[in-house]
């Protein structure tokens, strides 16, 4: 008996002799991984936010993690001005509704369903002023949801074995790919701008979510953006956003009914705007034969439908002069900063969203597109000063 306890006792300290520097390298690894912002919990990296005005995060892991980032962000600033959508509204900035308080949810719902989905998400007792929202003719394509199945966001917070395992490979491919950018740690920034980065998008790309919830393009993008005046040439029709369409499809017009009833439940006002798309690809679409949807949506538009909702829309498909002007855009259906001011001094003109916003000043808009036109760049504006 003691010879068997001795050998166990041999065994179990070669044991731990041997896995003590497994642990180890796996300890330092978590440490890492959770100080870089990939597997800390949104509400932490909110918070972080919060505390650094000019920190961009944004994780190597998307969908659930964008939008449960984005909520967090939400609770903490609970704004006046809210804007939903997909990535056609990214570069829509706080700066341009000052005094109200504004927060970009862009990139997190594709569908009249997320829209649902994340309003019945926000913070208990809270409900913004007015919601701006992106309203193309393309979302009500019949089957757009389906179509967009992979962008619903997904609340079930993904803290499985599984995810949290790939981000912690994604922390070590990461390491051995841009080893530079981790020479600071745990004070990493992004290249573009030196502001303080979480999340390794920031951290490798420089991409991602400012405190505003605006999106910062990363450098690849930004080297085309308001560069490529033959955009066209890599354009094919039929495909996303652009699904062909006969007609609007009911499933959607019925969800986004719902939709509008929800916001006006809790109060909020709606605003739907359809951004700029460069106009060589509107001609395209107009023409092509294969967008009745277009007509049908145009032509409902005409007849009061949105306004017998109680939603307010403004149009700026085709925006003269940025519409037609290819350095305000970034490719052919994204337009940059400059443009949205411009649609904003636009909204602010307007009696009845000047009834939601009495107070934004058109002629500070005006002064700063002013100062756009004398620019010799058009794609940030504001940059990271939200």
């Amino acid at each position: 008996m003691p010879d068997s306890l001795a050998q166990w006792s041999r065994f179990l300290r070669s044991l731990v002799l041997t896995l003590t520097p497994t642990w180890i390298a796996f300890a330092g690894l978590e440490y890492v991984a959770f100080h870089t912002g990939e597997t800390q919990p949104p509400a932490v990296s909110a918070q972080r936010q919060q505390n650094d005005p000019n920190l961009l995060w944004m994780t190597r892991v998307s969908g659930n993690q964008y939008i449960q980032f984005k909520l967090e962000r939400l609770a903490l600033e609970r704004p006046d001005v809210v804007m939903m959508g997909a990535s056609r509204g990214t570069q829509l900035r706080s700066g341009v509704f000052k005094p109200y308080s504004f927060y970009n949810l862009s990139l997190t719902s594709w569908t009249f369903a997320a829209f649902i989905d994340i309003i019945n998400k926000f913070p208990e007792g809270y409900a913004p002023k007015v919601i701006v929202f992106n309203l193309d003719f393309f979302t009500f394509n019949d089957g757009w949801h389906e179509k967009n199945r992979g962008s619903h966001p997904i609340f079930a917070r993904d803290t499985g074995l599984f995810p949290h395992a790939q981000r912690l490979r994604n922390v070590v491919n990461a390491i051995r790919d841009y080893p530079p950018r981790f020479a600071t740690f745990p004070d990493m920034r992004e290249e573009l701008y030196g502001s303080s980065a979480l999340g390794l998008t920031a951290i490798t790309r420089s991409a991602g979510f400012r405190k505003d919830g605006s999106l910062q393009f990363d450098d690849k993008v930004l080297s085309l953006a308001g560069a490529m005046p033959n955009m066209m040439a890599d354009v094919t029709l039929g495909l996303m956003p652009l699904f062909f369409g006969a007609r609007m499809g009911e499933t959607e017009m019925t969800r986004f009914a719902e939709f509008v009833d929800l916001a006006k439940s809790k109060g909020i006002a709606l605003v739907g705007i359809q951004t700029p798309m460069f106009d060589p690809l509107n001609r395209a679409v107009e023409t092509s034969g294969h967008y009745g949807i277009l007509r049908e949506f145009e032509d409902r538009v005409e007849r009061g439908w949105l306004k017998k909702l109680g939603v307010l829309f403004f149009d700026f498909r085709t925006f003269k002069p940025y519409s037609n002007d290819y350095r305000y855009f970034i490719d052919v259906v994204h337009s940059t900063e400059p443009v949205f001011i411009a649609m904003v001094e636009r909204m602010a003109a307007d009696s009845e969203f000047s009834r939601l916003l009495p107070d934004i000043s058109i002629s500070r808009l005006r002064k700063l597109l002013k100062r756009d036109r004398l620019a010799s760049q058009h794609v940030h504006f504001f940059y990271n000063d939200s």
